[in-house]
């Protein structure tokens, strides 16, 4: 779904929430991560949010923290959100950018994390990503 903002646009890639099969859920934020990088060209610029209705298990956003980062020049990181938080995020009066940023450093870090530490990366990522929206919303 694609859908005009200003003199752009922001490209929506809408899927059915599985929250309740891990597995089904991992498969879906690796379509969106490889989507992602075959979208990627010329003056597009593309950032992945994963919107789930209940916090991504750690073990699944593990897994998925394993393939994120820039390859190729292409970041594919994915924040992972609740609808919960994606609502907040969207009504907040702030520049969205200003606050996807430090989400998107959060999970750089997440990622750069070696592989026997994902889980407790996640499970770290989740917890900040939350603060972080609460602070925004109450600031």
């Amino acid at each position: 779904m694609f859908v005009p903002v200003g003199r752009t646009g922001l490209e929506v890639l809408l899927g059915v929430d599985e929250s309740h099969l891990p597995s089904e859920q991992r498969d879906a934020m690796y379509t969106l991560q490889d989507t992602m990088a075959a979208r990627v060209g010329g003056d597009a610029e593309v950032v992945g949010i994963f919107v789930s209705a209940e916090p991504l298990p750690p073990r699944v956003l593990a897994m998925a923290l394993g393939r994120m980062g820039t390859k190729e020049g292409v970041d594919e990181s994915v924040i992972p959100l609740t609808l919960e938080q994606a609502r907040q995020v969207s009504s907040l009066d702030v520049d969205l950018f200003d606050l996807l940023e430090p989400m998107f450093e959060l999970v750089e870090v997440a990622a750069s994390r070696t592989e026997d530490d994902l889980g407790n990366a996640a499970d770290e990522l989740l917890t900040n990503i939350a603060i972080l929206v609460e602070r925004y919303r109450a600031g």
